[in-house]
C-alpha cells in the first residue's frame, strides 16, 4: 500500500498525466479565420459563457450574455492578461458562467502591440521591432494557454484569412493556402499549439425555391484552406463542417464523435 501510494506521489510530484483522464477535461485553443462578417465572434459567443477580450473597438454587441472588454491600449491588454484568473473568478462568483475567453483580433492585437513597441521612435519598424512584437504575442499566447487548465475555460483567437507565403529556394510562393493572416512567427504558433484551427464562411443554399443563407465552420481537409481538429484516435468525427456553430458543438464533437 505505501508502495502503491509513493507512485502515485511521485507522478503528481513529475506532472506525469493519465492521458485519457487529461482528455475528458481538457480545454480546447481555436482559432479561427474568416473575411468580415462570416460570424466568427458569434460561433465563439453564441454559447452566451464567453469573455471577449475586444480590441480597439467598443466591445461586442453579438451575444446577450457574457462580457466583453474594449481594450484602449497595450497596457490595458497586459493588465486584463495578468488579471485573467482574478477576473474569471469574479465573474463567475458574480453568477456568470464564462467558459470561454476570446480574443478579437490577432491583426488589432498585432497593431497595438506595435504602437506600444515603436512608442518614442521617429522611424519605420525595423526587422528587431517586428522581432519583439511577434515575440510578445506568442508570450501572451502560451501564458493563456498554460492558465486553462486550472481556470477551466477554452481559449479562441480570431482573425481575417490570408494567403500563406511559403518561398521556394527562388523566392516563389510555393503550395498556397488560405490560413489565418499574421506574421510568419505568430502565425506557426498559433496554427501549431491550437487544437481546431477552421475558417468562417457563409453558405448560400436553396430551400423550396427560397434562396437562404447560413453560418458554417469549415474544418473539413482541403489543399486550398488550412485546417485541423485534434481528436483522439478513437473518436470519429465524420462531419468537420459545422452549420451555425458554437463552441459546445465542437468540443461535443472532439469528444465524442459526430
Amino acid at each position: 500500500m505505501t508502495e502503491e501510494k509513493s507512485e502515485i506521489d511521485i507522478l503528481k510530484k513529475l506532472k506525469i498525466n493519465n492521458i485519457a483522464q487529461k482528455n475528458r477535461k481538457k480545454y480546447y485553443k481555436f482559432a479561427i479565420y474568416g473575411k468580415t462578417g462570416t460570424g466568427k465572434t458569434t460561433f465563439a459567443t453564441r454559447d452566451n459563457n464567453a469573455f471577449v477580450i475586444d480590441i480597439n473597438e467598443d466591445g461586442t454587441t453579438v451575444v446577450d450574455e457574457g462580457s466583453d472588454v474594449a481594450i484602449e491600449n497595450y497596457q490595458h491588454f497586459v493588465y486584463v492578461i495578468n488579471y485573467l484568473p482574478k477576473i474569471l473568478e469574479q465573474m463567475r462568483s458574480n453568477g456568470q458562467q464564462i467558459d470561454v475567453v476570446v480574443i478579437e483580433t490577432i491583426q488589432k492585437l498585432r497593431d497595438m502591440t506595435l504602437n506600444d513597441v515603436m512608442k518614442n521612435k521617429v522611424k519605420k519598424p525595423t526587422f528587431n521591432d517586428w522581432g519583439e512584437v511577434a515575440e510578445r504575442i506568442v508570450s501572451m499566447y502560451r501564458l493563456i494557454a498554460k492558465m486553462q487548465e486550472e481556470y477551466k475555460f477554452h481559449f479562441v483567437i480570431t482573425g481575417h484569412e490570408g494567403i500563406n507565403k511559403d518561398k521556394d529556394d527562388e523566392g516563389s510562393t510555393i503550395n498556397p493556402t488560405i490560413t489565418i493572416e499574421a506574421q510568419e512567427q505568430i502565425k506557426k504558433a498559433i496554427t501549431s499549439q491550437s487544437d481546431v484551427l477552421a475558417r468562417a464562411m457563409i453558405e448560400e443554399f436553396e430551400e423550396n425555391g427560397v434562396r437562404e443563407a447560413r453560418y458554417v465552420l469549415n474544418a473539413e481537409p482541403s489543399d486550398r484552406f488550412e485546417t485541423k481538429i485534434r481528436h483522439s484516435p478513437s473518436i470519429t468525427i465524420t462531419n468537420k463542417k459545422f452549420v451555425n456553430p458554437c463552441i459546445s458543438q465542437v468540443v461535443q464533437a472532439i469528444r465524442n464523435g459526430n
